[in-house]
């Protein structure tokens, strides 16, 4: 439980990431 609870919480920080990057960055991060 611990486990998914960590990947959900990095999963969203993530995403959060993802949307307040610029486009090269999202871009590159999906790249990668």
């Amino acid at each position: 439980m611990y486990l998914e609870d960590t990947h959900r919480y990095a999963l969203r920080l993530a995403t959060r990431l993802l949307a307040g990057a610029p486009p090269p960055v999202w871009r590159f991060s999906v790249a990668r």
